[in-house]
């Protein structure tokens, strides 16, 4: 319908102002990219610099899903129009693989039927592990008690040491 009521320039002007905002592909399914991408290069005139234009816009709409894709469906400057169709569905087969792997990962992550999610807990300080715990305290408490001894026993010298001086001096007086 709206090819037959709108003129042919308008069209062209349609997808060469969504190309320059890169808005051409946005909220499309990539089965619906692929057609649209299709009618734009054939609008545009089929030109080698629009199909690699509108190769890089519709790579650039489904990168998250290229991530694994070969290097070849990004090698898109050497392209023509008759190579458009073959490489446009290049792109689709990898997108969906992408997006297959996308669903497999979410699938492993969910918990399994009848648990719940683990919650992450807030960080802090990793709590001891227990059979490791009462051997620290254990060891802190006998060295606290070691140093309180030999506190007491330094204390007592000293005081000892202080009684003789006084002695001496009271001596020598």
């Amino acid at each position: 319908h709206m090819e037959t009521h709108y003129a042919q320039d308008r069209w062209t002007n349609h997808y060469l102002a969504s190309l320059h905002a890169k808005s051409l592909f946005k909220g499309k399914t990539v089965d619906e990219a692929a057609v649209l991408a299709q009618e734009a290069a054939w609008h545009l005139g089929g030109t080698p610099f629009w199909v690699v234009k509108i190769l890089e816009v519709l790579l650039g709409q489904f990168a998250a899903d290229l991530k694994h894709a070969p290097n070849c469906i990004w090698q898109v400057y050497t392209l023509s129009y008759g190579d458009l169709e073959g490489h446009v569905c290049a792109i689709v087969r990898e997108v969906k693989a992408g997006q297959d792997r996308v669903r497999v990962l979410q699938q492993f992550a969910a918990p399994a039927p009848g648990f719940s999610k683990p919650t992450v807990k807030p960080s802090r300080a990793p709590e001891p592990i227990p059979e490791v715990a009462p051997i620290v305290t254990e060891e802190s408490k006998a060295k606290a008690r070691r140093r309180s001894r030999e506190a007491r026993l330094k204390g007592r010298i000293e005081a000892l040491e202080h009684l003789l001086q006084d002695k001496d001096q009271a001596g020598k007086a």
